[in-house]
């Protein structure tokens, strides 16, 4: 979903740095790339030991995360409908800024060109094959 290219700020708190909730994630060590999750994630389970972590700007991450992950799904440009109070919260709290030149190679189809003479077919050839599934 490409949700380290997703850049936040909050509107009302303007020298309250820029950030990417996802941005230093790592496959390999997914809790412990992402300091505001390790610290919710140390929190939550020693309280009392870890309670240095819990802090505003852990939170504003984590929420900040959240509303990536929102964006991701629902795409940037959501228009709120009646009734939809999340979708106003979000957009009156938070900007965002995406850097998806980042991934030129990520694409959920297969890039092709298209001929440049009339006779050709435009349409890409594929090779599809039936596959008959139990279900």
């Amino acid at each position: 979903m490409l949700l380290d290219t997703y850049r936040l700020s909050l509107r009302s708190y303007t020298d309250f740095p820029d950030f990417a909730p996802f941005e230093s994630w790592d496959p390999s060590a997914p809790t412990k790339s992402l300091p505001w999750y390790d610290a919710y994630n140390k929190t939550k389970h020693d309280r009392e030991s870890n309670l240095r972590d819990a802090t505003l700007e852990n939170a504003v991450y984590a929420v900040g995360a959240a509303v990536v992950m929102f964006f991701a799904q629902f795409g940037a440009e959501i228009e709120p409908r009646h009734g939809e109070q999340a979708a106003l919260v979000i957009q009156s709290t938070f900007s965002l800024s995406t850097d998806f030149a980042r991934h030129p190679r990520s694409c959920y189809v297969p890039e092709f060109t298209v001929p440049l003479t009339l006779n050709a077919s435009p349409v890409p050839s594929f090779d599809w094959r039936l596959i008959n599934y139990s279900f």
